[in-house]
């Protein structure tokens, strides 16, 4: 029996044996694409962002037909989260929510029937945290999933 200093693992969407240099070679080209999605990620969203209009107390509405990336400074309470423009049943829709507490901090967001893993996340409470919030609807909004992105970003 022969023993090398070879690796392997094992592919979980083939069952294949993968050779320890081919798995870190897939794994760097990886890390590579990852992180240029991040960096235009970040370069779409502080190029794209919409403000969420305020159409009542503590009501925000998002408008879909624009680029899908919005921010808020939380001064109050958010008791409804609403959406216009919402694709027909079949289309993906995705939104980035931003909300940054302001000076004073400790404003929450009622996430009504948006579902989340784990249940409704929390938002960072202190004065200037963001919190990023992901949503998806693949039926005109019927169904709408979130995730949490990032909490209590100072």
């Amino acid at each position: 029996m022969t023993v090398t200093n070879e690796f392997y693992e094992r592919s979980i969407a083939t069952g294949q044996v993968i050779p320890q240099s081919e798995f870190e070679a897939l794994q760097a080209a990886f890390d590579q694409v990852k992180a240029r999605f991040l960096a235009q990620t970040v370069d779409y969203v502080y190029e794209n962002q919409t403000a969420m209009a305020v159409t009542g107390p503590g009501v925000l509405n998002l408008d879909l037909a624009g680029p899908g990336v919005f921010t808020h400074t939380l001064t109050e309470d958010i008791t409804l989260i609403t959406s216009t423009n919402v694709p027909a049943a079949g289309i993906m829709v995705k939104a980035v929510l931003l909300f940054t507490q302001n000076s004073v901090g400790g404003h929450s967001i009622n996430f009504g029937a948006i579902r989340f893993a784990g249940g409704t996340p929390t938002i960072g409470a202190a004065a200037g945290d963001t919190t990023i919030i992901t949503i998806f609807s693949y039926d005109a909004g019927v169904t709408t999933f979130g995730v949490s992105s990032g909490v209590a970003l100072a």
